[in-house]
Parts: structure tokens; C-alpha cells; sequence
């Protein structure tokens, strides 16, 4: 709407452009917290991977249910707990998603 009252387009034509305008300059601000987002979703990764590796849990073991779940969760839990301290106060809920920090999820969460 800030868009539209600055440039006070005259007829549908110049109103498709500035609602053009409007939505890059929406995404291109959004990009960056995107590229944030990625770089925080690759260290809170590396953190989770080095708390899976001091509790003896390595790639190769298959995930079985019940036997090595609990080392999972306690690696789980305290790479919570060191990333936000390291990285600040973002949404840890959001590193369950695979594709989050993506540009494939910022397309989706744009609608593009």
C-alpha cells in the first residue's frame, strides 16, 4: 500500500506495475532474511551433528525406535539449547523442517 500511495498509479496498466514493484521489493527484502535463515539452519546442523557424535551416534546407524531414540533426543535437546545461545533467539521449531532457510521454502511461503 506505501508503494501504491508513493507512486499513485493512474489506471489498471500502472497499477499491475507498481504492484509489480511492490512484490519484488518484498521479495528482495524477504531474500535476505532467507539467506540469514540458511546459514543458521547450516550451523544449527553442524551443532546437532556434533552432539549426535559426543553421544556415540554416528550416520551409519540406522534409526530403530526405541533403542537409540533417547540419544537422539538428549542430542537433540542440547543443540537447542547451545544454538540459542550462539545464534540468538530464533525459532528453533523451525529447523523441524527440512526445507527451512531454503530458496525452494521462501518460493513456497511466497506463492511463486
Amino acid at each position: 500500500k506505501v508503494v501504491v500511495d508513493e507512486l499513485r498509479p493512474n489506471g489498471p496498466v500502472e497499477l499491475d506495475i507498481v504492484l509489480t514493484i511492490a512484490r519484488l521489493l518484498w521479495r528482495k527484502q524477504n531474500l535476505a532474511s532467507c539467506d540469514t535463515a540458511k546459514m543458521v539452519n547450516f550451523r544449527f546442523r553442524q551443532i546437532f551433528e556434533e552432539e549426535k557424535k559426543g553421544r556415540g551416534y554416528s550416520h551409519s546407524q540406522i534409526f530403530v525406535k526405541g533403542e537409540n531414540h533417547t540419544a537422539l533426543e538428549e542430542a537433540w535437546r542440547a543443540a537447542q539449547t547451545k544454538a540459542r545461545s550462539e545464534l540468538g533467539g530464533w525459532d528453533w521449531g523451525e529447523f523441524q523442517d527440512d526445507d527451512f532457510g531454503t530458496s525452494e521454502r521462501l518460493k513456497k511461503d511466497l506463492g511463486a
